[in-house]
């Protein structure tokens, strides 16, 4: 019932929230240890004292690591990955090295308000969507790209290699129109997660520290101008 590349899109539809749901699962134990060495966190008081965090905020896991990510950046960040017993708690080195404890344990509420206010799976549910809708249109635009200009370019139609170039200009043109949508989406789930941090903390000078320090290890212009805002911040 579908023209051909209206069909692949189906599919694709379907392949892409299986492949990122994967990822998730396969992420702490098969990607992130091949580019990078994680080891339990030295630190023992830090340790008991996000595993006592994670604890109040419902989350299971019981290992906290720290990855050695200073060889590479100088930036500052803490994640959660991983669902059962593939769940951890990681820390970069340079995390460790720039913030104070309870700094480090308000960024540690805020990534596990990710996993508790489920921005996971919300997030691979709109993968699905998403794809779907970049994938139809871009399959429209480039069906009216190759009706107006194909001919002339000897492209016989969207199945023909030579297509790959007007597909890539199709794609290139439904990224640029969706990236502030997608922006507007990020910055609402980051927003979620400081709140988060927040009432799970408690401490609201720590806070407070843990972003002017964010926002100085990592380059950012914490005043940026609302275009600059609405096109390229995701946070």
């Amino acid at each position: 019932p579908y023209p051909h590349h209206e069909y692949q899109t189906v599919h694709l539809n379907i392949l892409l929230p299986s492949f990122a749901f994967a990822v998730a699962i396969l992420q702490p134990l098969v990607f992130d240890p091949a580019f990078n060495r994680f080891e339990p966190l030295h630190d023992e008081t830090l340790r008991r004292g996000i595993l006592a965090l994670g604890a109040r905020a419902g989350i299971p896991a019981k290992h906290v690591y720290q990855v050695d990510m200073s060889r590479r950046t100088k930036q500052v960040n803490a994640y959660v990955s991983g669902f059962g017993a593939s769940q951890r708690i990681v820390l970069w080195d340079t995390t460790l090295k720039a913030m104070k404890p309870d700094e480090i344990l308000f960024v540690m509420g805020h990534e596990m308000g990710h996993y508790v206010l489920g921005h996971v799976w919300k997030g691979i549910l709109l993968v699905s969507l998403g794809a779907f809708a970049a994938f139809w249109l871009a399959a429209r635009i480039t069906s009216a790209l190759l009706g107006r200009c194909g001919k002339r370019w000897g492209v016989e139609g969207p199945g023909d290699l030579a297509a790959m170039p007007v597909l890539a200009i199709a794609f290139t043109i439904v990224m640029f129109l969706g990236q502030p949508a997608v922006n507007a989406l990020s910055r609402g789930v980051e927003h979620e997660s400081d709140v988060y941090g927040l009432e799970i903390t408690r401490d609201n000078d720590a806070g407070a520290r843990a972003f002017l320090k964010l926002a100085k290890d990592n380059r950012a212009d914490p005043e940026p101008a609302g275009w600059v805002k609405f096109l390229f911040y995701s946070h």
